[in-house]
């Protein structure tokens, strides 16, 4: 989005009677027409159905950040779950994430030689929708995924790492000690993930034993707030160091 648009949805969600979506629309349509005027290209404009979304997310990141504080108002801002569900286990949540801790690894193939390489790993997670505990996780093991020509590890993950955590929640002799006492099931009515190449791969072996998961577009987190918003926790508490 142009960072004039930007500044423009801020400033009015920030106000104390901020303009509806329609107005606030037509305002925008009108300064990306003055934009496309000066620098030839005009800059997409959202939705009045977007605008009201973030118009009515900056007045809860205000009200918030008022009465409790910035600290508050940058949790606030963390996608939460849009799908509710009553029962344990009848609807889990898988996302990825990279842990903002680095780590050593030694011994990736070296022109000159095994060394210590720093990276951050890539977290696959599983978390039930209805008690917001965490059934199973994995930590990507970066040995795995390595530049043909250079010893530093790739980024992402693969299917085998999206199945381990799966076989994490759904054996507990498999998981955690963290997460064995929430383990041993698998979901009894939808498994909710985007549509990751990793993901894709796995789907049809997830039909054969009755578990369709969504068709999701990536790069939503309101798809996924369930575990969006742990992530965000998870990178406010953990050191970066």
């Amino acid at each position: 989005m142009h960072p004039d648009l930007q500044s423009a949805i801020e400033q009015a969600a920030a106000a104390g009677s901020p303009a509806s979506p329609a107005s606030l629309h037509h305002q925008l349509k009108a300064l990306a027409t003055r934009l496309g005027t000066q620098h030839g290209t005009t800059p997409w404009v959202p939705s009045k159905d977007t605008l009201r979304i973030l118009l009515g997310r900056g007045r809860t990141l205000q009200r918030s950040a008022a009465q409790h504080g910035a600290a508050a108002a940058e949790i606030d801002a963390i996608p939460h779950s849009t799908v509710p569900a009553v029962l344990p286990h009848d609807v889990w949540t898988l996302d990825e994430f990279m842990s903002r801790r680095w780590c050593g690894l030694y011994g990736l193939h070296h022109p000159d030689g095994p060394r210590w390489v720093s990276y951050r790993p890539e977290v696959v997670v599983i978390i039930d929708n209805a008690t917001r505990v965490i059934t199973g996780y994995w930590v990507v093991d970066p040995a795995g995924r390595t530049q043909p020509d250079g010893p530093t590890p790739l980024s992402g993950f693969a299917d085998d790492d999206v199945l381990a955590a799966l076989l994490a929640a759904a054996i507990p002799s498999l998981g955690t000690a963290a997460t064995r006492p929430f383990s041993g099931h698998l979901p009894h009515g939808q498994l909710r993930w985007d549509n990751a190449k990793a993901h894709a791969a796995l789907t049809a072996r997830l039909k054969e034993i009755g578990i369709e998961p969504p068709h999701l577009p990536a790069y939503r987190p309101i798809n996924r707030g369930i575990v969006e918003h742990p992530y965000g926790l998870f990178a406010n508490a953990t050191p970066s160091g």
